[in-house]
């Protein structure tokens, strides 16, 4: 029974979005935005790396599941890499030696007199240019920004594996704030394991298939655009805006080529000390299947401990944790409570996700979204 009702889901799905179009879903989304948009690839000033695994729909067989590794990555300015990776001392003695004058400055034979006339200068120099260096600072430079995602989505006897890779462009539009284009290739292949089906002749599904290709392959071309700071991001993205069909897809359709217009907004609320509040919103504007909206809000306190709950139009509610460890880990998971019609032949979905900072800049602090 609880087959048939997934059969008559993926049916449904199918029938509307088409074998290539069948897309993944997950709750802590805003942990591989770049999936989405690829404006958001090198938005970090370090290395990203997310891995993430999903179990839809506990206890009904055969349900999906979904796994992904995503990693992120930006190219900055040498004068840049140079000033994060400069540190003033905090004794005016040892910061005598480290700042350099021009050539032409008043040179002084004596350093322990020199240190003496400009003690003051170089006390309020290191209290400057520490804050200047502070982890905390963002400021809006001209960057570039690879990266990249692998996925594997099962669904009863049907599988999907995609393969991206992503470019963004980050050009400031003043001290505080960004503006980036981003582009990306996505490879999948949709497959449909003809034999794990227990009764072929009696399988609505797969006979409907089997005239068709089992093996289908695509191309897929994105683009996104993405406004951000510290405080808050606004972006679009078209998704599949064009497709190729690599083989002979004989179920290729214009449903296997629609395109997604993908909208992620979010931004910063200081309520008290140390405690930020962060709604945003994930919308997913088809042109053919439904549509779909997604609301959050996560409560970040000490932008170490993380907990916040996500509402999916019409589908569920999920309550989502995590915890950053050493400021090089983070450690994320969500249930998802179905509200439709679903609910009553299975137990939620659950989803976990794992957060590693690579690079010289791994003591940057993460934007806070």
């Amino acid at each position: 029974m609880k087959k048939k009702i997934f059969l008559w889901l993926i049916g449904i799905s199918l029938s509307v979005a088409g074998f290539g179009q069948q897309q993944f879903q997950l709750s802590q989304y805003m942990n591989a935005p770049g999936m989405y948009n690829p404006a958001f690839m090198g938005v970090e000033n370090f290395t990203d790396v997310k891995l993430g695994l999903r179990q839809q729909w506990s206890g009904l067989a055969n349900a999906p599941a979904t796994n992904y590794a995503y990693i992120s990555t930006v190219l900055e300015s040498e004068s840049k890499r140079k000033l994060r990776n400069t540190h003033i001392p905090d004794d005016p003695d040892q910061a005598a030696e480290v700042i350099v004058f021009p050539k032409n400055a008043l040179r002084i034979s004596d350093p322990e007199l020199f240190k003496f006339l400009v003690k003051d200068s170089i006390e309020r120099a290191i209290e400057e240019l520490n804050a200047e260096l502070h982890i905390e600072k963002f400021e809006a430079e001209k960057k570039h920004g690879f990266g990249g995602s692998l996925h594997t989505d099962r669904y009863g006897e049907f599988s999907q594996f995609g393969a991206q890779l992503a470019y963004a462009y980050h050009i400031p539009l003043n001290r505080k704030m960004e503006m980036s284009f981003g582009v990306s290739g996505m490879f999948s292949r949709n497959r449909l394991d003809k034999f794990s089906v227990s009764n072929p002749d009696e399988d609505e599904l797969y006979q409907a298939y089997l005239n068709g290709s089992t093996d289908e392959t695509f191309f897929h071309a994105n683009a996104g655009v993405l406004i951000y700071s510290r405080k808050f991001y606004g972006g679009y993205s078209a998704m599949n805006f064009a497709t190729i069909a690599g083989n002979n897809n004989l179920n290729y359709s214009e449903e296997s080529a629609e395109t997604q217009h993908v909208i992620l907004a979010g931004f910063n609320i200081d309520a008290v000390r140390d405690l930020l509040i962060i709604p945003g919103v994930l919308y997913q504007i088809k042109t053919i299947s439904p549509s779909e909206v997604n609301f959050n809000v996560k409560c970040v306190y000490r932008e170490k401990y993380m907990a916040g709950v996500y509402y999916r139009n019409q589908d569920a509610i999920a309550f989502m944790t995590g915890i950053w460890l050493k400021n090089a880990l983070r450690i994320g998971y969500s249930y998802d409570y179905t509200i439709s019609e679903l609910s009553m032949h299975q137990s939620g979905s659950h989803e976990l996700t794992v957060g590693i900072k690579l690079g010289k800049s791994s003591v940057m602090s993460p934007l806070i979204w």
